[in-house]
């Protein structure tokens, strides 16, 4: 029971850190996305398409994306088990397809580890891959792009 408590309390911790990280670093950011950051196949998606992430090959060890509602979905973090991939696969690949319909994260609701679908409404999404989720970006090595969604 206490490692439980514990553990939402930490889930809490993370999602009301996440929603403070709301501002993107333009700095990061290079000319050359596909070799130096991220970068996604389009820069506006809908349900029918496949988006697909590119990344270096040393790169963040967890993924999330934040809705236009502000609510973080995990997609990739090793400590909580997500179903995206193995973090040995995670850690090796430059490359992520993922239809958007199928995309599905890790959020919590009142205190509840959920997975739900990522894209369910229209407007401006983050994707951010970062060392540490629960700090600010400027304290992690992180990557970050966003993606408007019709």
């Amino acid at each position: 029971m206490k490692n439980t408590l514990i553990n939402i309390s930490i889930h809490i911790l993370l999602v009301f850190m996440l929603a403070s990280c709301t501002q993107e670093d333009k700095s990061n950011y290079s000319n050359n996305e596909k070799i130096t950051g991220l970068s996604l196949s389009s820069n506006q998606v809908t349900t029918s398409d496949t988006l697909v992430l590119t990344f270096p090959q040393k790169h963040p060890a967890r993924l999330a994306i934040k809705d236009p509602k502000d609510r973080y979905f995990i997609l990739h973090d090793e400590a909580l088990n997500t179903p995206l991939m193995s973090h040995k696969q995670y850690m090796q690949t430059t490359t992520l397809s993922i239809k958007v319909s199928k995309i599905t994260g890790v959020t919590w609701i009142n205190g509840k580890r959920t997975n739900k679908q990522v894209f369910s409404v229209p407007g401006e999404y983050m994707i951010y891959m970062a060392d540490n989720l629960e700090t600010e970006p400027e304290n992690t090595f992180y990557l970050m792009k966003s993606i408007i969604y019709k």
